[in-house]
C-alpha cells in the first residue's frame, strides 16, 4: 500500500479545505487507481502525529559569506513567535567533515537556533571517510564531483532516518545545492539507477517534501529561476529506466518536483517564505492505494491527481517505482478432483516415478475430505518419500472442507 499525501491550491496560492474523496482521481501511468483510504486535515482535523519540519544547512556547497546569510535565514525563521514554533522541526547540517543533527525534533525555536549560530560537539550520522564507498563506479571513474554525491547521500541518509517516524514533513535544503556539468553521464552498469530508485523510495516512505531556496535554481539570462517545467528538465521528469538513468535526473530540482514540493519562490525573505509554507502544513489531503501488478523490478509508475472541481491545482508525488511482491491468489493449473478420481488418477500413475507422482499430486486439489483410512491405503500404493509427502500436504488441505452430510 501506498500513501500519498496531496496539498491543494488555489489559483492564489491558498490551500483549499473542505474537499471530499469523490472531487479526487487518482491516475497511475494514466490508468484510474483505487483509493482504498482518504483523510482530510485542515482546521477541523489536525494531523497527529503533526507535521514535521526539517531545515538542511549545506555548509559543503557554499562559500562563507552565503553560509552566514542562509543561517541568518534560518534562525530568523527559528526565534519568530519568541521561538514557539508551530511544527516540531528537525535540524542537519552538511560540511568537509560529514552530516550531522540536532537530534529529535523540538517546539523550541531559540535552542534549535543556538545550536545553528554556536556549534558545539556535533551529533555526527556519519563521517566523510565512512561513505567513500558507496559513492557508486561512475563517481570513481572521475565523472562527477565528490560534494554533489556527499549531499546526496545526506538526503538519502535523512530519509532513511526520518521514515521510522510517521508524520508528513517539509524539508527545506537550504544552500546552493548541487549541479552536474554532465547530465548525460549514467545509465546503465554505473549504479545511477540504484541510486536513484533507492532515494526515490526512501522519500517516498518518508513521506518528505522538499523545498530548496532560489539559491540553488539553474538561473536564466535576466537572472530569474528557471522553473522545472522548462525543456531542459522535461525529459528528467519522465519515465526512467536504467539505461536512461542519466544524472539529470538526481539534480535537486528533479528531486524536489518528484516528492511534490519545490522551489521557494523568494529573492530575500527566506525565513518568511519557510514560514508561509509551515504556517499551511496542516492542510493537506492523505490518500492510500495499491500499486498494480507487476513482475519487472523498479517499475515507474507516473501519478496523477485529479480534481473535479475547476481552478484548483494539486501539488503530491511525481511518480513511484512498483516492485514485484507475492499474491496469495487461486492457481489455474489446479485439477480438482473427488477421492474417487483421485484414486483413479494414482491407479493410472503407479508406473510412474516418485517424482512425476508427487508433481501430479501438487497440482490437485480435493473437493471432499480424504480421512486418515483412506490417505493410509493411497501412501501405500505410492514411489519415494516426495510423492507421500505431497499426498499427506493434499490431505491436510482437506481437513478445511466441509465435512460430509
Amino acid at each position: 500500500m501506498i500513501r500519498l499525501d496531496v496539498v491543494i491550491q488555489n489559483g492564489s496560492g491558498n490551500p483549499v479545505e473542505g474537499l471530499t474523496q469523490q472531487d479526487f482521481t487518482l491516475l497511475d501511468n494514466t490508468q484510474r487507481g483505487k483509493v482504498l483510504s482518504f483523510q482530510a486535515f485542515g482546521a477541523a482535523a489536525t494531523p497527529s502525529p503533526p507535521v514535521e519540519v526539517i531545515l538542511m544547512v549545506d555548509e559543503l556547497n557554499m562559500p562563507e559569506p552565503q553560509l552566514s546569510a542562509e543561517e541568518h535565514e534560518a534562525e530568523s525563521f527559528l526565534r519568530q513567535n519568541h521561538g514557539h514554533l508551530r511544527q516540531p522541526v528537525s535540524v542537519y547540517w552538511i560540511d568537509k567533515d560529514g552530516l550531522s543533527t540536532s537530534g529529535s525534533p523540538s517546539y523550541d525555536g531559540d535552542i534549535l537556533a543556538d545550536e545553528i549560530s554556536h556549534r558545539g560537539e556535533p551529533n555526527r550520522v556519519w563521517k566523510m571517510p565512512a561513505v567513500e564507498e558507496y559513492l557508486g563506479k561512475f563517481a570513481r571513474a572521475g565523472k562527477v564531483d565528490k560534494k554533489a554525491l556527499y549531499s546526496l547521500i545526506a538526503l538519502g541518509s535523512i530519509a532513511i532516518e526520518q521514515r521510522r517516524r510517521p508524520a508528513r514533513k517539509l524539508m527545506f535544503w537550504l544552500g546552493h545545492g548541487w549541479q552536474f556539468e554532465a547530465l548525460g553521464v549514467g545509465g546503465e552498469g554505473t549504479g545511477a539507477f540504484d541510486f536513484l530508485t533507492e532515494l526515490s523510495t526512501r522519500l517516498r516512505e518518508a513521506r518528505i517534501s522538499l523545498w530548496g531556496a532560489n539559491e540553488w535554481a539553474v538561473l536564466d539570462a535576466n537572472g530569474k529561476p528557471v522553473p522545472v517545467s522548462a525543456p531542459m528538465f522535461k525529459e528528467y521528469l519522465n519515465d526512467v529506466t536504467p539505461d536512461k538513468a542519466f544524472l539529470g535526473y538526481l539534480q535537486l530540482q528533479v528531486i524536489a518536483a518528484q516528492t511534490g514540493g519545490g522551489l521557494l519562490t523568494t529573492q530575500s525573505d527566506l525565513a518568511g517564505s519557510i514560514a508561509k509554507h509551515v504556517e499551511q502544513a496542516n492542510c493537506f489531503y492523505s490518500l492510500t492505494f495499491n500499486p498494480p501488478r507487476t513482475k519487472v523490478v523498479d517499475e515507474y509508475h507516473r501519478l496523477q491527481v485529479e480534481i473535479g472541481k475547476p481552478n484548483l491545482i494539486a501539488h503530491a508525488r511525481a511518480g513511484y517505482f512498483d516492485q514485484p511482491v507475492f499474491y496469495d491468489q487461486p492457481r489455474d493449473d489446479v485439477e480438482r478432483l473427488t477421492v474417487a478420481q483421485l484414486e483413479q488418477s494414482l491407479r493410472a500413475a503407479h508406473a510412474s516415478s516418485g517424482n512425476d507422482q508427487a508433481r501430479l499430486l501438487s497440482k490437485i486439489e480435493l473437493t471432499e475430505r480424504l480421512n486418515s483410512t483412506e490417505l493410509a491405503k493411497l501412501e501405500s500404493t505410492l514411489k519415494g518419500k516426495k510423492a507421500r509427502q505431497a499426498l499427506v500436504v493434499l490431505a491436510d488441505q482437506s481437513a478445511f472442507l466441509v465435512p460430509p452430510a
